[in-house]
């Protein structure tokens, strides 16, 4: 599919095979370091905006243990990374929706693209299953009559929905 929308923008040659590992490689290289980061952002909006607080405890304490407890960066004094997190605000405990995201959709390439990008009757299941209900169906059941009941899991406490991060973790793992 690359290959169709792109090419030299004087010749028109394809982009060489090599290039496209590389480029493939770069992206892939700290694939789990970013999901890493992006775990704590969502763990740090989460905790920041929990019902009940965290008491006295002020923003950077918070995520820096949030920081400590979940990441293998260690925790450099005096940055305050949180202070340019302008998601903290803007989200309010709905960052975590990234990461879902994410896991929706290495399971919706998983199913209908991953063996061919172009393949006929994949855009149109997922405009026809997805897209074209809008906002008119709960999102839970239109994913669950997309992608089956094992797409979304119930978590611990049994409220709300979790997408399942197999496909998403196997991505890391290629």
């Amino acid at each position: 599919a690359l290959s169709l929308i792109s090419g030299h923008r004087v010749t028109g040659d394809p982009m060489p095979a090599e290039m496209v590992r590389r480029l493939k490689r770069g992206k892939e290289m700290f694939g789990a370091t970013d999901l890493q980061q992006q775990i704590v952002f969502a763990l740090t909006d989460l905790e920041v905006h929990a019902l009940g607080g965290a008491g006295s405890a002020s923003v950077s304490d918070i995520a820096t243990e949030v920081q400590r407890k979940h990441s293998l960066m260690p925790v450099e004094p005096g940055t305050a990374w949180e202070l340019r997190f302008g998601h903290l605000v803007g989200y309010a405990s709905t960052y975590y929706s990234y990461v879902y995201a994410r896991c929706l959709a290495a399971e919706l390439w998983g199913r209908f693209f991953a063996e061919d990008s172009l393949a006929p009757g994949a855009g149109e299941m997922l405009r026809d299953g997805l897209l074209r209900h809008g906002g008119a169906i709960a999102p839970a059941e239109v994913l669950r009559g997309l992608l089956g009941d094992a797409a979304l899991r119930t978590p611990p406490g049994g409220q709300g929905n979790a997408p399942d991060p197999s496909r998403a973790l196997a991505e890391l793992e290629s």
